[in-house]
């Protein structure tokens, strides 16, 4: 475990020292503005008491009561006639008001998430024990808030469909929110910030994975938890202080307590195959509908220990899952086989044949036809199935220590087997994770008076998740080392058997105290928060076994290939820490009562990730290093034993907000104006550690381009790989330089040497910045009913870049003559004692406009949330720059296409979705006439989101593997031919018809050289940019899920019910296609769809191949009481 670190105590001192200096504002000034006292789990009650005349009421006994729990909290007006309850926990609260010669006066108040619930109070004349009984706000007009909040109730958690029982689903109905349906990281982009950028909390206590900047989840990528929540708030622009950590929506969820009654429930949920409808493309292809067999459960029980003191809660949840798959498979022809097998060294025979047998095995295989009239590969669609569950079990403790405390203690663990990859193939190259995952906290709320108010959270964390096939030894038996060919020409055989094992197994634990203090028209807070991480990190074990990508037609009929990659490191796991300290000061000013100013100061500093074993290493002066010396030992040119991951590395981040809020007084009320303005930052993923420790000499990593594919054979890039390696260790040490070890007579020389591949930082590394600003009408058009118009924008700066191509140059072939490729790369490698060398900086820029426009409605009956937001979202690299938001048929380009420059890039982002309309839903119908048993206990619920298409660019992997052997690893873009292009395709028709017309080719002769034939549309890159990066457009998506309950009472038990009904996941079938395939070099299926797409989450979980594109009904049992 790694010591405190005296710059700690430093940093510390800086964030308190900046605080105070800032924080004396608010005091000194008559303009001074403050932020709301509410938290991220709780929130307040605000008021005045007025009598009938409108004169104020100083000095008023307020009692605030929780009607669940009875909680308590008592206070009197100021004064100005003003009351505010801070830090409540959310639900229904009565607020009861006394004053000498008045009557007494009750209303309600419901408390939601980060939001302050207003409660004003007219007084009569009487005597004072009548008790009269009015209603306060519904909570739909925010009057008070600046940022983008959206609360949804348990009412709205359990009945909106939610397939899985995600709990990020909710999120998704959020006003701004773009579901990602691309297969990448993150469920859904918030008002165009990266899907990366998504802070999720529970109770308050991070639920991030530090590793990928994504919610947690379990063994089957799903947030299970759903049934343990009481409140869920999204905010976006979140302009108090205590939001931060990262710059996109937090997604904030309460769990449910105990209350001074029993109360509980049972929910089954089952789907089945039969209740499926078949993939349209395994329908047009002729293939059966996949097996599957869903089963999911959730039961909660809850109630008082001590009544009115102590409170318990435990729940549990689970799936257990036949996950069925659909996907395209593309294997060699028998005479593609044949003709390859004639032209390869006769030593590489053996090794081929054991692949082609696998693709000549593969399930399914007899369904195999010639593909689009292509005689070299054959096509099918697989349906194999796979197995995954995961179970989940929570409590809560409740107690209240008096009118002045309130504590509970909350515990989570989750357990599961999943079923990470399910290979086509051969069952033997699937991949499984076990996932054991602990949570436990406590929170701690203390009134030291009625105007101040202290909320304490500790909270802490550990799971695992490590990654390998189930049994290695026989995956790799059948085959040593992976094949992936250049854009999926043929599927991958031995699937991903480079990548394992891999995983991490991480601890996390967190500290946030929050402080609030009423002083007169002013409620002042601040805040500190502390987390950290300590992760280990199986990630030196990937790339042991070898990986062949981008493998060309050409290498493979040579038995070559293309581009080589094996690791060879010197541990199996490396330790890695890292943390987070925060602090802020915040003052709210009600200037007038219609006039609410906010001001926050965020403070942030982000360690500079720390390697305990001292395993990072570098290169001495980054890519300055590169300087062409291959005399200069490779010790000298690299910085190795490294205990922090940068040279230099932002210590603070200052994150000043401002927001305002008017209700003019003239509109009652009914109308508000709200905006603000906000600094926000992310911190880059666990993930960028494993870019410095796979370095030499800790993991020494070869990248070979056109050496024998076959291992085991002369010249083969196993055998050069692994002597490389030895020379590099034997060597090291010593001052060997690439110039000694490749030169013939040198002490040191190994032939074949290859030189290493190498990941270095820029000496400057800053925190992606984004800067947040918005202006909203809120408008009330019919009683409990609001319609709001939103602008919202962002513009990011600093973001991350990893270019791979930091060491590329140019040397033209025949193939790059014959395309007429023009490189604005230099000609002679940068520095041959390398061969790649990607290097990870800040310099992207994004910004997004979004118009959006929200339709709330709460009634007895009837809760509606409808969305629609017109976006524009531009950027030079999408998604946090580190993992890709579409990994589906098309990958996301997530590295710089011209190493040179990288702002020619700039373009529509990877979730520019332009038109986004969404709705949830639940309707609880009314008795009608007829009998009780039929009219009575209907409730239906359903969810719409339909929205354009993602963007996506036509690319040229020929070029681009072509120049792999110069180190060049960005995407080309192919080149139109000048003809009509199509922006969008027609998804069906593009099955059988591409949708760019035919593919450019090129021949090869003897002699060598090369004639390109151009396509219908576009020719092989002739630049790197070709075209305008993300210019086309996708399908459109569309889809709609309801779900219809019936209850029935149970005599005898008036609370108890017993309802039953289904949920349509696709109500009306929709086919939803992923974008057309978008390589030239792909043949004859360059423009054809090749796949459906769904929601992130769904009943077969996310993330593991299961195919839940079309309808399914899962049928619903629940017991209630």
């Amino acid at each position: 475990m790694q010591r405190t670190s005296p710059k700690l105590t430093q940093y510390a001192s800086a964030l308190l020292a900046s605080l105070v200096l800032t924080g004396i504002a608010p005091f000194s000034s008559p303009f001074a503005t403050m932020l709301h006292a509410q938290s991220t789990i709780s929130g307040d009650i605000s008021g005045v008491v007025t009598d009938n005349s409108g004169a104020i009421v100083p000095n008023a006994q307020v009692t605030i009561k929780n009607t669940a729990t009875g909680s308590t909290q008592k206070l009197r007006t100021n004064a100005s006639g003003n009351f505010r309850a801070s830090l409540l926990q959310p639900g229904a609260y009565s607020v009861a008001v006394e004053a000498e010669g008045f009557s007494a006066t009750t209303t309600t108040a419901q408390v939601s998430v980060g939001q302050l619930a207003t409660a004003n109070v007219t007084l009569g004349v009487g005597a004072a024990a009548t008790n009269v009984q009015v209603n306060a706000s519904g909570g739909l007009m925010q009057t008070e808030q600046a940022e983008v909040s959206t609360s949804f109730s348990m009412q709205q958690i359990q009945n909106v469909p939610n397939p899985g029982g995600d709990l990020t689903y909710i999120a998704q109905v959020a006003p701004g929110s773009v579901m990602n349906n691309g297969g990448g990281y993150g469920n859904f982009s918030s008002f165009g910030l990266p899907a990366t950028s998504n802070l999720f909390t529970v109770d308050g206590a991070n639920e991030n994975d530090p590793f990928l900047n994504i919610n947690n989840s379990g063994a089957t990528n799903i947030l299970l938890g759903s049934n343990d929540i009481e409140q869920a708030t999204v905010t976006s622009n979140g302009y108090q202080g205590q939001y931060g950590g990262l710059g996109g929506a937090n997604v904030n969820y309460v769990t449910r307590s105990g209350s001074n009654k029993f109360h509980g429930d049972l929910k089954y949920y089952w789907n089945g195959s039969t209740m499926n409808a078949n993939d349209w493309l395994n329908n047009h292809d002729g293939t059966p509908r996949p097996f599957d067999n869903a089963n999911q459960w959730a039961a909660d029980i809850g109630g008082p220990i001590v009544k009115d003191k102590s409170f318990f809660f435990v729940n549990t949840e689970g799936l257990r899952l036949v996950i069925p798959t659909s996907q395209t498979v593309f294997v060699p022809s028998a005479a593609y086989q044949a003709a390859v097998l004639a032209s390869i060294p006769t030593t590489s025979i053996p090794f081929y044949q054991q692949m082609f047998n696998l693709y000549n095995t593969a399930p399914g295989i007899e369904r195999a036809t010639e593909y689009n009239g292509d005689a070299n590969r054959n096509s099918f669609r697989s349906n194999v199935s796979n197995q995954t569950n995961e179970y989940l079990i929570s409590a809560r403790f409740d107690q209240q220590f008096g009118e002045k405390d309130h504590m509970f203690i909350h515990f989570r663990t989750d357990h599961g087997v999943q079923a990470t990859l399910t290979d086509p193939i051969n069952s033997a190259f699937n991949a499984t994770s076990v996932q054991p995952q602990y949570e436990g906290q406590l929170n701690e709320t203390h009134a030291f008076s009625p105007n101040l108010t202290n909320q304490f959270i500790a909270a802490g964390s550990w799971y695992s998740a490590t990654f390998n096939e189930p049994n290695r030894a026989a995956a790799l038996a059948l085959l040593p080392e992976a094949v992936a060919f250049a854009s999926g020409y043929f599927s991958p055989v031995g699937h991903d058997v480079y990548d394992f094992p891999q995983g991490r197994k991480v601890s996390q634990y967190q500290f946030i105290d929050d402080v609030t203090k009423v002083i007169r028209n002013h409620t002042v807070k601040f805040g500190v928060s502390y987390k950290r991480n300590d992760v280990t990190d199986y990630g030196p074990q990937q790339y042991v076994a070898p990986s062949i990508s981008d493998e060309s037609l050409q290498d493979f009929a040579a038995g070559n290939a293309t581009v080589f990659q094996q690791n060879f490191p010197q541990r199996q796991t490396e330790p890695i820490a890292l943390y987070g300290l925060a602090g802020y000061v915040q003052d709210e000013w009600k200037a007038t009562p219609a006039l609410t100013l906010t001001a926050s100061l965020r403070v942030e500093h982000n360690s500079n990730p720390v390697c305990q074993t001292n395993c990072f290493a570098n290169l001495q002066n980054g890519v300055a290093s590169l300087d062409g010396d291959t005399t200069q030992a490779y010790n000298a040119k690299i910085a190795s034993g490294l205990h922090t991951l940068f040279p230099s590395y932002d210590q603070v981040s200052y994150q000043p907000r401002v927001g305002f809020n008017y209700a003019p007084a003239s509109m009652h009320g009914n109308t508000v104006v709200r905006g603000g303005f906000g600094v926000f930052a992310d911190v880059f993923p666990g993930t960028v550690a494993e870019n410095l420790f796979e370095n030499a000499p800790n993991i020494n990593t070869f990248t070979i381009n056109g050496a024998g594919l076959a291992p085991g054979v002369a010249g083969s890039a196993t055998a050069t790989a692994a002597a490389s390696n030895q020379a590099f260790l034997n060597n090291y040490a010593a001052g060997a330089s690439y110039s000694s070890l490749t030169t013939p007579g040198s002490p040191t020389y190994v032939a074949g040497f290859s030189a290493p591949s190498f990941t270095t930082t820029h000496p400057n590394i800053h925190y992606p910045t984004y800067y947040e600003y918005n202006l909203a009408v809120q408008q009330l058009i019919a009683r409990n009913t609001t319609l709001t118009f939103n602008y919202v924008g962002n513009h990011g700066i600093h973001e991350a870049v990893v270019d791979p191509s930091a060491n590329s140059f140019f040397t033209p072939d025949s193939f790059t003559a014959a395309s007429g490729f023009n490189s604005t790369l230099r000609n002679t490698v940068p520095d041959g004692s390398f061969s790649q060398v990607t290097e990870v900086r800040n310099q992207a820029d994004s910004n997004d406009n979004t118009l959006a426009v929200s339709l709330q409605h709460t009634s007895k009956y009837l809760t509606v949330q409808a969305n629609y937001s017109w976006q524009h979202s531009m950027d030079e690299i999408s998604n946090g720059g580190f993992l890709p938001f579409t990994d589906l048929t098309n990958v996301s380009i997530s590295a710089p296409i011209d190493p040179t420059n990288l702002r020619a890039q700039y373009g529509s982002s990877d979730y520019d979705i332009r038109n986004n309309f969404t709705l949830a839903y639940v309707f609880t119908v009314p008795k009608f006439y007829g009998p009780r048993v039929l009219s009575d206990g209907w409730l239906i619920s359903g969810t719409v989101f339909a929205h354009s298409g993602s963007p996506y660019s036509i690319t040229d992997s020929q070029t681009t593997g072509d120049l792999s052997s110069d180190s060049y690893y960005g995407t080309v873009l192919a080149t139109p031919t000048g003809r009509t292009l199509n922006k969008s395709c027609d998804a069906k028709a593009s099955v059988d018809t591409p949708c760019f017309g035919a593919a450019p080719s090129y021949t090869t002769a003897a002699d060598g050289t090369t004639v390109v034939t151009p396509g219908s549309q576009f020719t092989f890159g002739q630049s790197f940019l070709g075209q305008r990066r993300n210019s086309f457009v996708g399908p459109n998506y569309f889809d709609t899920d309801m779900s219809v309950y019936k209850s029935f009472s149970i005599q005898r038990y008036e609370s108890a019910k017993l309802q039953l009904g289904a949920q349509f996941v696709n109500l009306f079938n929709h086919a939803n296609f992923d974008q057309p395939l978008n390589d030239v070099a792909q043949g004859s299926a360059f423009g054809t769809t090749q796949s459906t797409v769904s929601s992130p989450t769904s009943i077969f979980g996310s993330f593991l191949g299961g195919d839940a594109s079309p309808r399914q009904i899962q049928l619903t049992a629940r017991f209630q009481f």
